[in-house]
């Protein structure tokens, strides 16, 4: 027990608790009070307890002696009151509060017991039974709780305020609605300052109007600062007590309405905006709008429908038979079936409808309508738009038509827009480019990979581009698949009113066989050149050859047989030989070469040279041959096109160092006018193609370039003369075939060679020698033969090697000067040797006047240009042919050809 324990025993024994005069007995006292009556120390445990409501109870005061408070008031909320208000009042204070004991409720009393000194030894605590007090109470509670829920429940302000008050009491949900706590603004002033100054006169004069009801709206600030709408409905109450009637009020947030009506008028005004802005859109689009009632006959039509038509809108509404007559036999059926097809399902009908205006013009409008039909089905009217569409059917056409013509064009255009995205590519562009046109659309122009593999090389169109110039100029370009291109293009801004770049325009060309073609059109002019030039060196080369070899030889047959100066002239003979082949191929590139062509296949001449070629090229180059179908017959020269064979081998032999693959092919083709590849100067028609196709290293384009020129080589010194493609071109072309190669690095090379088809074999009979026949007299003669040289040294040798034949030899520099000598009757003359090419008159010419006078002598042209001897002289002058350069066997043996063979006609002639 605690020093207050102690002081209260010594106080109660003392005769302080309970406070009584003496004789009365304290404890008899307290027995008598109607309650519970106790002492507790300072650990609240109990001093003393007594007072006759301890029986009603059920408590007995010896068990709770010494106890703590909660053996008397139980636990729970009960010992927390109880705990409560004993230690206020060992502090210094009283208080009261309500429990239960026994089941009973009991007001209970705790205050602090002093002792003599006024200290605080303990706290003396009363429990007084008041059952009826206690059930009012509870039920008074109950119905303010009730109360209190209702008002809680309410999404508005309950304001009550006493009559003559300023203060009200406000509801809870005040804090809800307007964020302010009830108590901050139940002040009369309070509240007014947080009513919108604009409202607060109105306010006023409802709040104290002598009427007994008010309602009024008005805006209030709630805490967070924003404005809201309030509906204020109030009342006054009657009177119940000396302080007169009251207010109550019941506040709402009517905001979200005020918005909403504030929308609503708005909509309104926007609507009425909108209607005035759509009938001014309708009268500016000329957009008519129509309603036809099937069942009275009512048609209802704006003004522009009058004008559609060609009416007067003061004039009354058309009938129906009149309407239906204006639109055309084809136009009425459409409408009428679309009409009645808008009543079936239900959907809207769209059309285009020619009408005939009274003034007999056609007019095109675009009709939407919606059919109206009645419970049964039955239509009863419909109703629509129309809009004039004359103009725009007649726009649409003409871009129908600029559409295809550029849709069909040959060329590549496109249009983009300013930022240089595709909004339209025609079919051309696709074919052009490798891109499908419809992929394309709204894609940038730039991403497309149109332009050359080096961005940089782009750049400066893309540049002027940009800067909305315009650009032309051609560029390489890859198709997606890989496949090089040369594409000319020109590129024109498109601008507008104010001079903004706002599209586009690209037009292409596909120029890779244009340029390819002139490509092979200046080869072949380079090659033309080169071949002039070499057809004359080989022609003063052969006329130096013909003096070489024929003095060599005149001098070689002059010497002892035993001379060691022979062989120094067998040596000068060879090196003349070689030159002499030389010239022949110079000849060959040239085409100037003398040709004995045939009819032939060639299969038969590569299967023929296969077994040579195996052995020319090597066990480490495989050769395949194959055919087309059937023999394809050419007429060339067996021997030349065996020689090319062969050159192209040996070629494709070079280009497989280390082994590979040759193919020989041959097969019938159709060359075309609208081939790529052909050659311009190559008709179209029947042809045989024969490809040699190799394995080997291939080529760069710039060697590609010069193959076909002469002496042009990539081998070493002295492995090659140069000479051996170009050898193949000029008996290719002379032959009336082409030649075209193709090749890459490490992808082999294939030669192409077209030569004409003949229809059928044709036999053709081999030309006779041009020397005597093998029981020939002696190579000798007496005849006079008038030669014709301008070159003085080979005119010297044919004089010289003639007349030591025997012969009685004229000789002229020039063509006037033999037409001069030919012209005197008493000249005998019994052949012409004459060149071909010579100052002034030409060998055919000069033989042509000399048989004018002399038809029967016979002329023979020695010349190294064999081709033009073919197509001139021997055509037609008639002549024979000797090749340069000559030595005096095949000079004595041409001569005495000819003087036999003339002697042989006369012979034959009936004449003689």
């Amino acid at each position: 027990m605690g020093e207050r324990g102690h002081a209260l025993q010594a106080a109660a024994s003392s005769g302080s608790v309970p406070a009584a005069p003496e004789p009365v007995d304290a404890g008899a006292i307290v027995d008598q009070v109607p309650g519970i009556v106790w002492t507790v120390d300072d650990d609240l445990r109990i001093a003393s307890i007594g007072g006759a409501g301890l029986g009603r109870a059920g408590a007995a005061p010896d068990r709770l002696v010494g106890t703590h408070i909660s053996e008397l008031v139980g636990a729970g909320d009960a010992a927390d009151l109880a705990i409560t208000a004993h230690r206020r009042a060992l502090a210094g204070s009283a208080s009261s509060y309500d429990t239960v004991f026994g089941g009973l409720r009991y007001a209970c009393h705790v205050a602090p017991l002093r002792g003599s000194g006024r200290e605080v030894v303990g706290a003396i605590g009363v429990a007084v039974d008041a059952p009826a007090w206690t059930a009012a109470e509870e039920a008074l509670r109950r119905s303010e709780q009730r109360l209190r829920t209702t008002l809680e429940g309410i999404d508005a302000i309950v304001s009550f305020r006493p009559r003559g008050g300023d203060t009200a009491v406000l509801s809870p949900q005040t804090e809800a609605i307007l964020g302010y706590p009830p108590e901050s603004i139940s002040d009369l002033v309070a509240w007014n300052a947080v009513v919108h100054p604009d409202d607060l006169p109105t306010c006023q004069r409802a709040w104290h109007s002598p009427s007994e009801t008010w309602e009024i709206e008005y805006r209030m600030r709630r805490a967070d600062g924003r404005w809201i709408w309030v509906l204020d409905r109030g009342r006054r109450l009657p009177a119940v007590d000396e302080t007169g009637p009251g207010v109550i009020a019941v506040i709402v947030d009517v905001t979200e309405r005020h918005e909403a009506e504030e929308r609503l008028r708005e909509s309104e005004r926007q609507l009425h905006e909108r209607t005035l802005e759509l009938e001014e859109a309708r009268e500016i689009a000329g957009l008519g709008v129509f309603h036809r009632d099937l069942r009275t006959g009512a048609l209802s039509w704006s003004p522009q429908m009058y004008r559609i038509f060609g009416l007067d809108p003061a004039a009354p509404a058309p009938t129906r038979e009149v309407m239906d007559a204006a639109f055309t036999a084809e136009s009425d059926a459409r409408r009428k079936a679309a009409i009645a097809r808008s009543a079936a399902t239900g959907e809207p009908w769209e059309e285009e409808l020619e009408v005939r205006r009274p003034d007999g013009e056609s007019r095109w409008m675009w009709q939407r309508g919606r059919a109206e039909v009645d419970g049964d089905g039955v239509v009863v009217g419909y109703h629509g738009t129309a809009i004039d569409v004359t103009e725009r059917r007649e726009t649409l056409a003409g871009l129908a038509r600029l559409r295809a013509a550029i849709e069909q064009a040959g060329e590549a255009i496109v249009i983009t827009d300013g930022r240089a995205r595709v909004v339209f590519a025609n079919a051309a562009f696709g074919r052009i480019t490798g891109h499908v046109p419809a992929e394309t659309i709204g894609r940038d122009a730039r991403d497309l990979g149109i332009g050359p593999d080096d961005p940089s090389l782009a750049e400066p169109w893309w540049t002027a581009v940009a800067a909305g110039g315009t650009w032309e100029g051609e560029f390489p370009s890859r198709r997606p698949d890989g496949t090089l291109y040369r594409l000319e293009m020109s590129v024109t801004p498109v601008r507008d009113d104010a001079g903004t770049v706002t599209a586009y325009v690209a037009v292409g060309w596909d120029i890779t066989d244009e340029r390819a073609m002139e490509a092979r059109l200046r080869q072949a002019e380079r090659l033309e050149v080169v071949g002039r030039l070499a057809g004359g060196i080989a022609h003063d080369f052969n006329n130096l050859l013909t003096a070489i070899s024929g003095y060599g030889e005149t001098a070689r047959s002059s010497l002892p047989a035993d001379s060691p100066a022979r062989d120094d002239i067998d040596q000068v003979l060879e090196a003349a030989a070689r030159a002499a082949a030389l010239t022949r191929q110079l000849l060959a590139f040239s085409r100037r070469q003398v040709l004995e062509p045939r009819t032939l296949d060639p299969a038969a001449v590569i299967d023929r040279l296969a077994p040579l070629l195996r052995r020319l090229l090597g066990e480490h180059i495989e050769l395949t041959t194959e055919h087309g179908p059937g023999p394809g017959w050419v007429k060339v020269d067996a021997g030349q096109l065996e020689q090319v064979i062969v050159n192209l081998a040996v070629n494709a032999r070079d280009a497989m160092p280390d082994g590979g693959h040759l193919t020989i092919r041959s097969v019938d083709i159709l060359l075309e006018g609208a081939d790529p590849a052909a050659d311009p100067d190559v008709a179209s028609g029947p042809y045989r193609r024969i490809t040699v196709s190799d394995t080997g290293t291939g080529m760069e384009p710039g060697t590609l370039a010069r193959i076909f020129e002469p002496f042009f080589t990539t081998k070493g010194s002295g492995l090659g003369s140069g000479m051996g493609l170009a050898t193949v071109y000029g008996i290719v072309e002379q032959s009336g075939g082409r030649i075209a190669c193709t090749s890459a690095p490490g992808r082999g090379t294939t030669f192409t060679i077209d030569l004409p088809r003949v229809r059928a074999p044709v036999e053709v009979a081999a030309r006779p020698p041009q020397g005597p026949p093998a029981a020939a007299p002696m190579l000798t003669g007496t005849e006079t033969l008038l030669v014709v040289e301008d070159e003085r040294s080979v005119r010297t040798y044919l004089v010289r090697v003639l007349r030591d034949l025997g012969y009685t030899v004229l000789a002229a520099a020039s063509g006037a000067e033999a037409e001069t000598i030919a012209a005197d009757p008493e000249v005998v003359i019994d052949l012409v040797v004459t060149d071909v090419r010579m100052p002034g008159i030409q060998g055919p010419e000069l033989a042509r006047r000399i048989r004018e006078g002399r038809p029967d002598v016979p002329v023979l042209f020695v010349s190294g240009y064999a081709a033009e001897i073919v197509a001139d002289s021997l055509d037609a002058a008639g002549g024979h042919v000797l090749t340069k350069p000559v030595d005096p066997t095949s000079l004595a043996r041409g001569v005495r050809a000819v003087l036999d063979e003339r002697d042989q006609t006369s012979n034959d002639s009936p004449s003689r």
